[in-house]
Order: C-alpha cells, then structure tokens, then sequence
C-alpha cells in the first residue's frame, strides 16, 4: 500500500505514552525519528513539529508539552529523546485527556495549518479522565472561516460589500470536509475541500443557489441567511462555525 501525500504546511505532533510498557516502542521511535523528519521536511520544507508524552492521573506529569512546534528537526528530536517509560499502574492510560489537552491550546498550531497527531501507545484510555470524556476528545479539533481574501474586482455601484471567505477546516484525522448551509433556509452546498474560497451573498428573496466562481472565487453562494460551516472528517464527527454575510441592498 502507497504511503499516504503529506498534506500542506504540517504541524505534525508527536504524542507518546510514556508508561513503563511502552520502553521498547519509545526506543524504537527514538531511533528512527530522524528518518521520519527528514522525510516530511524534504516534501513539505514548512513542516513542523512537537513532541508531547502522557502517563496516567496518578502519575506525577501525567501530559507534557515536550517541545511545542518548531521547524527544528534536532530539537523535535532532543525532546523525544528526553522521554522515559515509567509509570501506569493499571492497563487504561491517560491519553483521553492527552488527546484533549493537544486539541484544546496545549499545542500552538499555525491557524492555517494541516494539523496531524502521530499517537503512539499499548492500552485504552480512561473514559472520563480528569473532567473529559472521549466526545470532548473528539470535538476538541475546531472549523473557522479563515481570513477574508480579496481576490480582485470591483463593488457595483450603490451596494454593500459581499463577504469573501477561505474555508478553513483541521482535524486530528484526515479527510476533512467543509459544508456550506442556509440559516434561513434548508438550502446547503458542498461538500468543499478546506481551502476553498468562497464569495457569500445574502439576499433574503432569492433562492439560495450555489455556482462556480472566476478567479481566486472557487464558488460564488447566494444565501438567505448567514452561512453555517459545518466540518466533517472522515469518522463523522463534525464541528460548525457561522460566517456573517452582509446582505445585498441598494
């Protein structure tokens, strides 16, 4: 089976359970990671990376922020390096609440970044764990419109500017998808890709209509509404957001 294309931009964390089965494993991803980063960064030269362990709650550290991202292969590997097995206890480990702590700020992520968790560990995972469940791990990853782009032209005469926006969508799994729904209608468009562009305009007596775009506008979107992103990725779990759309108006 082909290896997967590493998607744009990466911000690639490396989270390992550090208990004490996982010696070997530690080992063997101490050796090779060298390898692993030099290969992302000769096909994504923007690559970056962190390196995070969790233990258990009744461990002293039970999650640490080894590194935060960083485009510096050798610190990424000095900080797993610096990882030792101990610890555990019982076979459910900490890595719910790991999980969590990674997709709720721990981790600095770039806003328009691919992001991936590499997740390496031997047991299941307490359910709930220091307040979090598993759906809070899950729902942790967020969708926002990215900034406004401005791709050229100019505003008719006598109306309000109509919004441009980037579709923005990341996730710790991969196939992320991005719909496009009326609020004031049953009206939704998509499945788009993250990175779409799109040009939202609002006007309450039209039919919402959805056709391709020129330019830097991959899809121009009437609504009667405002716009719910709605962000889906390939295990079904979603995440929504609202874009404002000014409506058009003499």
């Amino acid at each position: 089976m082909a290896t997967p294309t590493i998607p744009p931009k990466p911000d690639v964390v490396l989270l390992v359970d550090s208990t004490y089965s996982m010696n070997p494993a530690i080992g063997n991803v101490q050796a090779n990671l060298s390898t692993i980063l030099t290969t992302v960064q000769t096909a994504q030269p923007d690559a970056l990376f962190a390196v995070a362990d969790y233990k258990d709650m009744g461990d002293s550290q039970p999650f640490t922020v080894d590194s935060n991202l960083t485009a510096s292969a050798a610190t990424a590997i000095a900080a797993a390096n610096s990882i030792t097995a101990s610890g555990g206890g019982d076979i459910p480990e900490d890595q719910i609440n790991a999980l969590y702590q990674v997709g709720s700020g721990a981790i600095g992520f770039r806003p328009d970044s691919t992001r991936l968790v590499v997740w390496f560990g031997d047991a299941m995972g307490h359910d709930p764990r220091n307040g979090k469940t598993i759906n809070d791990a899950i729902t942790a990853p967020t969708v926002s419109c990215g900034p406004g782009v401005n791709p050229g032209g100019v505003t008719p005469p006598g109306y309000q500017n109509a919004g441009f926006y980037r579709l923005v969508a990341a996730d710790n799994l991969p196939g992320v998808m991005v719909t496009v729904s009326d609020t004031k209608s049953s009206a939704s468009f998509g499945p788009y890709a993250p990175d779409t562009t799109i040009k939202l305009t609002q006007a309450l007596g039209a039919a919402p209509s959805a056709v391709p775009g020129e330019g830097a506008v991959n899809w121009k979107i009437l609504l009667k509404g405002d716009a719910l992103l709605t962000a889906t990725d390939a295990a079904g779990n979603t995440a929504t957001a609202t874009c404002k759309v000014p409506p058009k108006g003499k």
